[in-house]
Order: structure tokens, then sequence, then C-alpha cells
């Protein structure tokens, strides 16, 4: 459905006032078509409301499922478009026209993440504006991006995309319908680095060697890594940039890195997509060959272009961190300003019980009656001072209360407020 002109109440005053389609374009810079239609419409009914619109009325998508399916997502948000439409007995086209058309709402896949608390975040920062300064200079365009990643023989295959055209089951299980897997497959390990104008060759581990310290410093760092970058850079200043990897991470290769290398830090960057087959399993030679043909085919301008989107998104790092602490800087002033509210509520309250507890204790109180009389008071005498007793103990335990409650009230508002990092 169409929304409607928001210039339709201006050309309906205009036509009221008796103004002719053309003045009314010269005045309000429409279309002489809306103009026509809304004043016709307008002297058809007489109100700014839609015609009747023609055919079959709406059966299925009513205002009600609409609600309905609303009021559920809203519930729980995580939701199926096919369930719900088989729960509320219509199509799955249907229920997609008021989840998206009615609802203007969009079906998003979940994605998986890091968990970052408090502590993580105000560490990404810091490192994040830290390397942001970095690229003032432009020292990023000099800078080594290096990363690891294993690669496993098996076939990268999704069964709900993936599929076998056969005649029968039988036949489709001879042609590849079963993807045999093991629990320890045969894979490889790729060591590689990038800059702002060239690459390294793939560097492959040893099958069955544990990269620790002594073998990524001696057989990764010092025999291919430094002498292509002493090759690459030549004389120039440049920066070498890996993870924090346990091998990496290291007291005797942090001693080699500031003895070896210009300067260092840590970050994790991914460049080398999976090469995808569609054979069964890859044998580990094919796949190392794979692996550099695909790594020979990146254009040099490629790591140029991601270079130089990396203060971008150290900037959108910043800007989503920055965001966060905002929302939760709001939250705790909004938990603060409800306690306050909380507090000075239940103190009003706690005057309003004692006033009427005051007004009761005089209302209440008995005439004192004469000595030795003994008229028909005298047996409420007893029964009155107990009343009084226990009113008098009820008023002291309330004024306790308010004392203890306005001193905390106290603490709290004199409480310095506490830091996102805290």
């Amino acid at each position: 459905m169409v929304a409607p002109s928001p210039y339709r109440t201006a050309i309906i005053d205009c036509v009221k006032s008796g103004m002719t389609n053309s003045e009314i374009v010269k005045k309000l810079k429409v279309s002489r078509v809306l103009i026509f239609r809304t004043a016709q419409r307008y002297r058809h009914l007489g109100t700014s409301d839609d015609m009747q619109k023609r055919g079959r009325p709406a059966t299925v998508t009513t205002p009600e499922a609409v609600k309905a399916v609303r009021e559920k997502i809203r519930r729980t948000p995580e939701r199926s478009v096919r369930k719900m439409a088989k729960k509320y007995e219509m199509s799955q086209g249907l229920m997609r026209t008021i989840v998206k058309d009615k609802l203007k709402m969009i079906p998003y896949r979940m994605q998986k993440g890091a968990f970052l608390n408090q502590k993580n975040k105000t560490l990404r920062m810091k490192k994040a504006r830290k390397l942001l300064a970095g690229t003032q200079d432009g020292s990023h365009l000099t800078t080594l991006f290096t990363d690891e990643k294993i690669f496993t023989v098996e076939p990268n295959k999704y069964g709900q995309n993936h599929r076998i055209i056969a005649t029968d089951y039988q036949s489709a299980c001879e042609k590849g319908k079963i993807l045999n897997k093991t629990s320890h497959p045969a894979s490889v390990m790729v060591f590689a680095g990038i800059t702002a104008d060239g690459k390294t060759p793939l560097i492959f581990v040893d099958p069955g060697v544990k990269v620790n310290q002594v073998y990524y410093r001696e057989k990764i760092l010092k025999l291919r890594v430094l002498p292509w970058a002493n090759f690459h850079y030549g004389n120039r200043p440049w920066t070498f940039q890996q993870d924090g990897a346990p091998a990496h991470r290291a007291k005797v290769t942090q001693e080699w890195y500031r003895a070896n290398f210009p300067r260092s830090s840590r970050l994790l960057i991914g460049l080398l997509p999976r090469p995808t087959s569609t054979r069964w399993t890859i044998p580990i030679k094919a796949l190392k060959t794979a692996l550099i043909k695909k790594w020979d085919e990146i254009d040099d301008d490629y790591p140029r272009a991601v270079n130089d989107a990396y203060p971008k998104r150290l900037k959108a790092v910043e800007e989503a961190l920055l965001t966060a602490q905002q929302e939760r800087e709001q939250r705790f002033a909004m938990k603060k300003e409800l306690e306050l509210a909380r507090n000075a509520e239940h103190i009003n309250s706690l005057n309003d019980m004692l006033m009427g507890l005051e007004r009761l204790e005089e209302g209440q109180m008995p005439p004192q009656p004469a000595p030795g009389s003994n008229d028909l008071f005298s047996e409420l005498q007893g029964s009155s001072d107990v009343k009084v007793r226990e009113l008098e103990a009820a008023k002291e335990g309330l004024e306790e209360e308010l004392k203890s409650r306005e001193r905390v009230l106290i603490e709290f508002r004199q409480r310095p407020d506490e830091h996102v990092g805290d």
C-alpha cells in the first residue's frame, strides 16, 4: 500500500479556497496529476480519505493477524517464518509479506562473535587509539602484517546448499551423498604476510610439527620472514605486526624481536581464502599447490587497498566501542536516577505513615477517668493504653527506618560516579 502524499492536506485547502489546478501547481511545485487526482477524490468523497480499493478484501493478512505476529515477535524475536506460517495456517509467502511489508522487519541470520567484557573493551579501545595514532605519519604503509592459518583436506561442503541429483537414495549415495569425516583430518599450516606494496611467499609448516617458540623463531622468522623483509624494505624503517599467539608472546621471542626488528606489535589479520574444490578429498600436495596458486593470483593492488582501509577500520572499532561506552553510561545514569526516585518515594511514604500515626494517636487518646470512678469507659482504659503503646513503638520503628533511609540516600548522593572501566 502506497503512503498518502504529504501535500494532500495542502492541495485540499487550496481547492477549498477556489484555486485552479494551475495556480496550485505554481504554489506547491507538485505534479499536475497529483493535484488532479487529489481534487477529484476530495470532490467525490468530501474528505481526505483514500478511495475504497477494488478487488477481494484481505482475509489472511488482516490487521488482527498482523498484530498477533507483531506481539509474537516482540515477546521472542528469535522466530522462524516457516514455523509461524504453519502455526497461523497460512503460506510462507503471506507470512513473509506480513513480516517484511506490513511490519517492515528483516529476518537476520545469527552470527558468532567474540565475547567482550568491559575490561576487554577498554583494552581494545586503548590499542585501537594507539594504532590509529600511528597511522598519522603513514607508518601503516610500511607495516608487515602477518598471520597463520590451518587448512584441512576435508571437502568444504554445506548440506543445505550442495545437493546430489539422482533417481533414488542408493544411486545418490554412490555418487557421493555421504561425506566421510574423520576426527583428525590431514591439515597443513600456512604462514604469510602482506604489506602495502607486496606480499611474502607462503611458508608451510612441516607436517606433524608443533609450532612452539623455537620453531617459530628459528624456522619461520629467522629463515624466511627476516630475509624477505630486509630485501623488500632495504634501508627503510618498517614495522612487524602479528597476533598474540603463545609462541609469539614468549619472552625469548620478544627479545629476538627487539634485537632484529625495528619495532613490533600485535594484530590479527586474515587474507587468504580457503580454496574450494568439488573433489571429496584433496591430497596435501595438491592443497599446497592450490594455496600457492590462490596466493599468486592476488593482485598487487589488493594489499594496498586493504592497507589503505586499515585506518578506517580502526576508526570504526573506536566508534563502536565509544557507542557501547555511552550506552553503558546512560544505563548507569538511568539506574542511579531510578534508585534515587525509589528512595525518595519510600521516604515520602514513611513520612505519610508517621503523620497518619500521629493523627491516629491524637484522635484515639481517651479522656482520663476520675479517680475511683467505675463508669463504662473504665473497662476500655486498659485496652486503649496497650493500643497507644503499640502505636508509639511502631512510630519509633518507623522513625529509625526513616533515619536509616536518609543516611543511605545522603551516602548515595555523595558517592562519586563509577567509571566505565571499573
